[in-house]
C-alpha cells in the first residue's frame, strides 16, 4: 500500500510538514476501515491506538488533529485517491474471494445546493469481505441505472451473487451478472409489474393453500433489539412454467419472498418484499443474501 500513497503528491509547502503525509494517509485508511466516519473520530482513533502506531509508523509529532487530516485531504483531488484505492481494494477482494457483491445508490449528504443538484454515489461493496471494491459517482439519479453495469465489469465477481434492490431489476442487467459467471438476487416492485403481478398472484395462491403441495422452502428467525419485536419469514420458490413469470430472464431459477412483522410500543408492521434469483438455494442460505444485501447502508460509510 506504501507504493501506491507514494504516488500522490505531498500538496503542503516544507514548512507546513510536522506529519508525515503517507502516514496520515495509512491512519485514514485504517480508521475508516474501522468505521469511523468523519476527521474528529479518525483523530479519536488515532489517539486511542497511539503505542500500537508507534510499533510500524514514526508519528514524531504524535497524531494529528481532525483539521490537519481534514485539510490535507481537502488539498487533494478525490479522483487521486480513488485512483489507488480501487486498485486496492479490488486487489484485496480477488484474493479473499467475493462471495457476496451488494449494489446500491445513495445520495451523497451535502453535494447539493439551491444552484445545484446532489450528485448520487453507486457503489459494489463486498458484503462479507467488508470492503468497496467499486463506486461511480453521477449527477443524475436516473443515471445510477446505467452506471450498475460499469460497476460490475470492475471486481471479477465470478462464482459470487450479486444483489440489486428493485432499481437494478432489470433483464440487461441479470443477463450481464450471468454472462461474468454470478448469481443474480434482484428485488422486485412496481418497476416490473407484470413480473410483480405475476409473483404475487404465485404467492397468494400459495398461502391461500397454506403451502400445501407447493413446492417451497422456509426458513424463519426472531429478535429483540431495542425495545421492538421482529420476526423474518423467508419462502423460496423454484421457478416452474406453471408460475407463468413473463420470459427474459436469464436462468431464472427461484422467487424469494420475505415477510417481515415488527412490533414495537403496542404498535404491528408488516412488510413482503419479493425478489427474483439464478441460483438455486435453501430458505436459510436465501435469508442470509437478502439481510447481508444491507450492510451496504449500515456498514459502508457514505460521504
Amino acid at each position: 500500500m506504501h507504493a501506491r500513497i507514494a504516488v500522490i503528491r505531498d500538496p503542503r509547502v516544507h514548512r507546513q510538514r510536522r506529519h508525515v503525509f503517507s502516514e496520515v494517509i495509512v491512519l485514514t485508511i485504517a480508521a475508516f476501515l474501522a468505521n469511523c466516519n468523519d476527521w474528529m473520530a479518525v483523530e479519536r482513533f488515532g489517539r486511542a491506538r497511539r503505542e500500537w502506531w508507534r510499533t510500524f509508523l514514526r508519528s514524531e509529532n504524535g497524531i494529528p488533529s481532525h483539521e490537519t487530516i481534514g485539510r490535507i485531504f481537502a488539498m487533494r483531488a478525490p479522483d487521486e485517491f480513488a485512483a489507488i484505492w480501487e486498485p486496492w481494494m479490488r486487489e484485496i477482494c480477488a484474493r479473499l474471494g467475493l462471495k457476496h457483491v451488494a449494489v446500491d445508490g445513495k445520495t451523497m449528504r451535502g453535494s447539493g445546493s439551491d444552484s445545484r443538484r446532489a450528485l448520487h454515489a453507486v457503489t459494489a461493496f463486498a458484503a462479507e469481505n467488508g470492503l468497496s471494491p467499486a463506486r461511480e459517482v453521477v449527477a443524475e439519479k436516473s443515471s445510477e441505472i446505467p452506471a450498475i453495469p460499469e460497476r460490475l465489469k470492475r471486481p471479477d465477481i465470478s462464482r459470487a451473487i450479486v444483489t440489486i434492490n428493485a432499481m437494478g431489476c432489470r433483464t440487461e442487467i441479470a443477463s450481464q451478472i450471468r454472462s461474468q459467471g454470478a448469481d443474480y438476487l434482484l428485488g422486485v416492485k412496481g418497476n416490473q409489474p407484470t413480473l410483480l403481478a405475476a409473483i404475487e398472484a404465485d404467492t397468494r395462491t400459495a398461502l391461500g393453500q397454506s403451502y400445501e403441495g407447493i413446492s417451497h422452502d422456509f426458513f424463519e428467525t426472531s429478535e429483540r433489539s431495542h425495545g421492538r419485536d421482529e420476526t423474518r419469514s423467508c419462502y423460496v420458490f423454484p421457478v416452474t412454467d406453471a408460475m407463468g413469470l413473463p420470459g427474459g430472464w436469464k436462468d431464472l431459477r427461484s422467487v424469494v419472498m420475505v415477510v417481515s412483522e415488527r412490533s414495537e410500543n403496542g404498535k404491528s408492521a408488516s412488510e413482503v418484499r419479493h425478489s427474483i434469483s439464478s441460483r438455486t438455494a435453501s430458505a436459510k442460505r436465501m435469508s442470509t443474501y437478502v439481510r447481508g444485501h444491507w450492510k451496504v447502508e449500515n456498514q459502508l460509510p457514505w460521504p
